[in-house]
């Protein structure tokens, strides 16, 4: 009995070994002949010109099932320009290990080694093929690596451009030297992305993403995520989950999306961006500019001078290290300035600045705010609202504006004057200058 097997492009088939015994589990009987590798392409621009590879499985040679998930290899020729676009490989929708290696010669091998179990111990089938540049493909390969857990590892001599798509399952994608695009997709998925300029997306699942070197773009999906740039300058973006990010080295840009988030510039100068939720933005060193965007946030400058944005929320701000601008916008905020001469604007709302070390500038602007100068020859300016203002340290200069405002110089020399409604003014030790 002679059977015919109809195959569509971009998807697979094969002959497998099965434990069944009885007549109806049986395609083929002892003493059968099997012929594959005869293909009609039903469409001009498919080409397929690579052989499946048969293998027993085992001493039952007359047990046999037709999947629709055997690897397979192939290769598209959408412009009909005699080079195909793209090389394809797909998967088995076991447990797979799919590894590129750069044979010289712009020869790429591809070997797809298929596991019943995710830990890759009990092997299926193994099945290896190459890809010569320029003759099999001029556009990169693509990998689909279908259901399982599977792993894709591409080795770092591979300078092709590699298309992943990870499937279903909790999968593993290394990328070699070219600029790659690596998609987990479903699943809680770990991928680096190598030394190219990748693009990276967990999709849904709580996936691990690593740029590595190269300018990268990291796109975190559902679930929490943690996310690296590492070197280069990267863009990195949570999306929905409660993620963490870390620019790493370079000029990094960090947006944190849904969720409450931590993200951490690194090194270099970095623009994060909370964006919804209660988040925690460190710039750690370089001048870095952090905004908290919704939610209660915790901004912390760090080294260098910064710019630090609250956003709406009852945010916390430490300028840290440097001469840094504060802006607490919409909500009840804590700044603190830290080292260094810093600006500071309390916002909307009911504020309390702390300019702590350095000659600061402080504006209290709407809202009942508290200013405390800290050491330092600060300048402090009440704006609306009834605000407390104490210099503490240095020769400080006040003004109330408008509202009932409570001043105290402190020690030091001091300017203070009360504005347009009752002021109570106290100079403190030192020779003031009070105009109520």
């Amino acid at each position: 009995m002679a059977y015919t097997v109809v195959h569509e492009a971009m998807h697979t088939f094969g002959l497998f070994h099965t434990k069944g015994t009885t007549p109806e589990e049986r395609l083929l009987s002892s003493g059968d002949t099997i012929r594959h590798g005869s293909v009609t392409r039903e469409t001009d621009n498919i080409v397929t010109r690579f052989d499946l590879q048969l293998h027993s499985g085992g001493a039952l040679v007359n047990n046999y099932e037709v999947l629709a998930s055997d690897p397979d290899i192939g290769l598209r020729d959408s412009n009909r320009d005699g080079v195909p676009d793209f090389a394809y490989v797909t998967g088995t929708g076991a447990h797979d290990l799919i590894t590129l290696t750069d044979l010289g010669g712009g020869v790429t091998q591809v070997q797809i080694d298929a596991f019943y179990d995710s830990a890759m111990t009990d092997l299926i089938r193994s099945d290896s093929y190459t890809i010569t540049d320029g003759i099999d493909t001029e556009g990169g390969i693509v990998i689909d690596s279908s259901v399982g857990d599977d792993m894709v590892q591409i080795e770092a001599a591979v300078t092709a451009n590699v298309l992943v798509h990870g499937g279903q399952g909790d999968d593993v994608i290394e990328s070699g030297s070219g600029n790659d695009r690596l998609f987990g997709e479903d699943g809680n998925d770990v991928i680096s992305g190598g030394a190219g300029h990748d693009w990276l997306s967990g999709g849904d699942g709580s996936d691990v993403l690593d740029g590595n070197d190269g300018s990268d773009v990291v796109v975190g999906g559902s679930g929490n995520d943690t996310m690296h740039g590492n070197a280069g300058r990267d863009v990195l973006f949570g999306n929905d989950g409660d993620d963490r990010l870390f620019g790493d080295s370079d000029d990094d840009w960090l947006l944190g999306g849904a969720g409450n988030d931590f993200l951490t510039g690194g090194f270099g100068n970095d623009f994060v961006w909370g964006d919804l939720g209660n988040d925690v933005l460190s710039g750690n060193s370089g001048r870095d500019v952090l905004d908290g965007g919704s939610g209660n946030d915790l901004l912390l400058g760090g080294l260098d001078n910064d710019r630090l944005l609250g956003g709406p929320g009852n945010d916390r701000i430490y300028g840290g290290d440097g001469d840094d601008v504060l802006n607490g916008q919409d909500g009840n905020d804590r700044m603190y300035g830290g080292n260094g001469s810093d600006r500071m604007f309390g916002g909307s709302g009911n504020d309390r600045m702390d300019g702590q070390d350095g000659n600061d500038l402080m504006f209290g602007e709407l809202g009942n705010d508290l200013m405390l100068g800290g050491n330092g020859n600060d300048i402090m300016v009440g704006g609306s609202g009834n605000d407390i203002m104490a210099g503490q340290d240095g020769n400080d200069i006040m003004l109330g504006n408008s509202g009932s405002d409570f001043m105290f110089g402190g020690s030091g020399n001091d300017i203070l004057i009360g504005g347009a409604d009752a002021d109570l003014i106290f100079g403190g030790p030192g020779v003031d200058l009070i105009f109520s």
